[in-house]
């Protein structure tokens, strides 16, 4: 999978061509809903975490990850506080969700060496606040890149996960052979 890397690994991304957007198109399951995107799933945890129903019941049926966004902005009530508390790890949660629902999808996660940045030149908050052109070109970040740091707390987990599913592997396997040794 071609994703924009810089020499020491760093992944840039931003459209949702790439498997690291949360508007990449991707069905999965988290906390039991299945939904289409990574989006739809965090605005429907921030629905949830605010305890408004309504809303999650709306993102659950949103068509496309910008309509789950727009609800996801009209959650009510809003206690900021409470979403910065928790923003972090739900979203960390939903990537590990995401990221392991596949072989390709724990490929893409665990082929990118070094760290993810959402190059979206908008977002200060969830992004870089630059284009993947100037992050590239090694102009200084603008954003709290909350999705890329994420990402990379994700691959940790997805890292760890596939390292115990192979040794889980191998003692069944080793099981095996014994057992058919007699």
């Amino acid at each position: 999978m071609a994703v924009d890397q810089n020499e020491m690994g760093d992944c840039f991304f931003y459209t949702k061509k790439s498997p690291f957007s949360n508007f990449h198109g991707f069905e999965f399951d988290h906390d039991d809903v299945r939904l289409p995107t990574s989006e739809h799933h965090l605005m429907y945890q921030k629905a949830k975490l605010m305890n408004d129903a309504e809303t999650a019941n709306k993102i659950l049926l949103a068509k496309t990850p910008l309509a789950a966004k727009r609800l996801g902005r009209k959650v009510t009530p809003w206690n900021q506080a409470r979403w910065e508390a928790n923003c972090d790890l739900i979203m960390e949660d939903i990537l590990v969700s995401k990221f392991t629902a596949s072989e390709e999808m724990i490929a893409a996660i665990l082929d990118v060496s070094g760290k993810f940045y959402e190059a979206s030149p908008r977002d200060k908050i969830w992004g870089i606040g630059i284009s993947v052109d100037a992050a590239l070109r090694g102009e200084p970040h603008r954003g709290e890149n909350k999705l890329g740091k994420a990402l990379d707390r994700a691959r940790e987990r997805v890292h760890r996960h596939n390292v115990a599913r192979w040794h889980a592997a191998r003692a069944r396997e080793n099981q095996r052979r014994l057992v058919s040794a007699d």
